[in-house]
């Protein structure tokens, strides 16, 4: 069986088990499974073990299972998957435990009021006498491979039971906050702020040492289970992504299913976050949508793979599992198998590439948390969004753009970056702070865009003041050391006029201040005039990749064992349409040009997966071919004459 560092694509299958699913395993047919993996050929599967409502769907010895189980089919699952080789992981739900909840309150996590959640404490017994025993039985007992625990972080509402806030004041010698000024919601993760709005200091401390609690709590469920199965392989759903993007290495693989309806964005923004782990990971695409639980299509499901894959990541597809047959999706099997067919063509040249630096946006993590109202997640505040949004804004006018995580611009020679964009935070690392502006002082281009980030780095430039009221942000000018002197309304984009950012000489780089959320307003309300500007915005001569011809054509240059692909990605079609359930076509995109900043001149550009060389000319140490049509996705090779 391949170690998970190996798998690049799989499939995922679950069903949550409640107390009325009964007759689990009555039409059980082992030959469908058999004829999934002979055609689909994925590197492991993962199966149904415990969902949300808590109700195991085998004949467990530890949990409660549900009832009337006709059949044990995980068994049949372990068996026939080792019959072929492939590697079964658990999908098992662990903070989000609704049953364990029902039967042991006082594992749970409490609200203000001290009433019991649906989720589970970190501070209580349940990972100790449920959910390590039961990995354990998994492992043990059933042969798994690995566990997939779905409900984590995303799940972990704030708590305010007597255990944790008697381990609240061990650790810190001081009283948790009062509970009168914040405002509790399960569903949401629980969130708190005073009258004003800003997010009470001892809220903000105690939600700290919550979060730092959920760190120790997967930890310790990893290494116990891993005392007595050293190779059963572990992830926390969404540990290390765009909902907990802290510097923690506490699981053996990353993984997390994007969102099931706007999955091309979704995938887009967390591909780029986890991929700064430099660990294993996938991402997981739904293969229907929720609303009406249609089927989604092969070109849709190719669109979303290709997001994942064309970053170096690998792939999964969740489809359905039926509780009294195997599957409920039967017919769409060949549709699995073309899907993997499209992802192994590209397998050799996208698994575990790297990105080459160019453009990049700062997800810093003190900004994540500032003013944070809930512990984990993307929501709680808008830092996230106008992130995600700061990043689309690039990659839509053809930069090849990175994530750049708080702890990893700390290390890398941050020189290597064209240009590197700030988004509204509110609040960032002082070191952080201190190294992006001595990055523009030696030549960088480092970009500013919004209110609340403005006046942190407002000190970084000479001759120039900031004011902010409710109604405009002024920036005066007193040296010609700036582009503009510029007045506009606050918060918002004024339409396309000269005076909307201020570009200002740093040493021997550059710095440009936007005075509105750019980020937060193309994610929310994306139009042609505002991509236009964030061109302006981001433009810089020394960007390595340029890519022109359309805005719907997504560029990532990456490098495997020393070669450098360049990746294009169709991102037309309807996967931004609310209202479209499935689509089944994607308008090819045509005469797309690529140039290529390059020291020496190529021996050859080969297009993959077809294999074909590229016609192209060198001129001026820069490598231009154009590309006549692109359906979904093509990777472009770059032969040194060396290779």
């Amino acid at each position: 069986m391949k170690k998970r560092k190996d798998c690049f694509f799989g499939l995922h299958f679950d069903f949550h088990a409640n107390e009325h699913t009964e007759g689990i395993g009555s039409e059980f047919d082992g030959a469908v499974l058999e004829r999934i993996l002979r055609e689909v050929k994925p590197d492991f599967v993962q199966c149904d073990t415990k969902g949300h409502p808590g109700y195991s769907s085998y004949p467990t010895k530890v949990g409660v299972p549900a009832p009337n189980i006709a059949k044990d089919t995980l068994r049949e699952w372990r068996n026939i998957t080792e019959k072929y080789q492939v590697a079964l992981y658990a999908h098992y739900s662990g903070i989000l435990e609704e049953r364990a909840a029902k039967d042991h309150p006082e594992w749970t996590a409490k609200e203000a009021d001290g009433k019991p959640t649906k989720a589970m404490s970190t501070f209580g017994e349940y990972a100790d006498r449920l959910l390590i025993p039961q990995l354990k039985e998994l492992a043990l007992e059933y042969r798994l491979d690995g566990a997939w625990v779905d409900g984590e972080c995303w799940a972990l509402p704030f708590d305010w039971s007597e255990n944790a806030k008697n381990a609240y004041r061990k650790a810190t010698g001081k009283e948790p906050p009062a509970e009168n000024k914040v405002i509790v919601n399960v569903e949401a993760g629980g969130h708190g702020a005073n009258a004003s709005g800003e997010v009470d200091e001892a809220y903000a401390d105690y939600a700290a040492f919550l979060r730092q609690d959920f760190f120790r709590y997967v930890k310790h469920y990893v290494d116990e289970v891993k005392k007595v199965a050293p190779a059963f392989e572990i992830t926390s759903n969404w540990m290390n992504s765009p909902q907990m993007p802290d510097d923690v290495c506490v699981t053996d693989y990353i993984s997390g299913d994007y969102a099931p309806d706007n999955s091309v964005n979704s995938a887009r923004f967390a591909g780029r976050v986890i991929s700064e782990a430099r660990r294993t990971w996938d991402l997981m695409a739904w293969g229907f949508r929720v609303r009406n639980y249609e089927v989604k299509t092969l070109v849709q499901l190719c669109q979303e793979a290709a997001a994942v894959v064309m970053l170096g990541g690998g792939f999964q597809l969740y489809n359905r599992q039926s509780p009294v047959n195997t599957v409920q999706d039967e017919w769409a099997i060949p549709v699995w198998a073309e899907l993997a067919k499209f992802c192994r063509a590209r397998q050799a040249f996208c698994h575990r590439a790297l990105p080459v630096h160019d453009a990049a946006v700062l997800y810093s993590t003190k900004a994540f948390y500032h003013k944070k109202t809930s512990l984990f997640g993307t929501w709680g505040n808008e830092y996230p969004a106008d992130t995600q949004g700061l990043l689309f804004s690039a990659l839509d006018n053809g930069y090849s753009t990175e994530i750049l995580l708080t702890h990893n611009a700390l290390k890398r020679d941050l020189s290597e970056y064209s240009v590197i964009a700030v988004g509204n935070a509110g609040a960032i690392e002082e070191e952080l702070k201190n190294a992006l502006v001595e990055y523009a002082r030696c030549g960088g281009h480092l970009v500013v865009a919004g209110p609340d980030a403005i006046p942190l780095f407002a000190d970084a430039v000479k001759d120039v003041g900031f004011s902010f009221s409710d109604e405009k942000v002024q920036f005066s000018v007193a040296a010609n050391n700036a582009e503009y002197n510029l007045v506009c309304p606050h918060g918002k984009f004024a339409g396309r006029k000269e005076g909307q950012w201020l570009r200002v000489a740093v040493g021997e780089g550059k710095m440009t201040f936007v005075p509105f959320a750019l980020g937060t307003q193309y994610d929310g309300a994306r139009s042609a005039a505002l991509r236009d500007y964030a061109n302006e915005v981001f433009f810089t001569p020394d960007r390595k990749v340029y890519v022109s011809g359309s805005h719907y054509v997504e560029c990532a240059l990456m490098r495997k064992d020393g070669t450098d692909y360049i990746h294009l990605l169709n991102l037309a079609g309807e996967h931004n349409n609310a209202a479209a359930c499935t689509f089944d076509e994607i308008p090819p995109l045509t005469d797309i040009e690529v140039t290529y900043a390059l020291p020496a001149r190529p021996k050859k550009v080969i297009r993959l997966p077809e294999n074909r060389p590229v016609d192209f000319t060198y001129k001026d140490n820069k490598l231009h071919f154009t590309v006549d049509r692109l359906e979904i996705h093509s990777a472009f090779q770059i032969v040194s004459e060396k290779k």
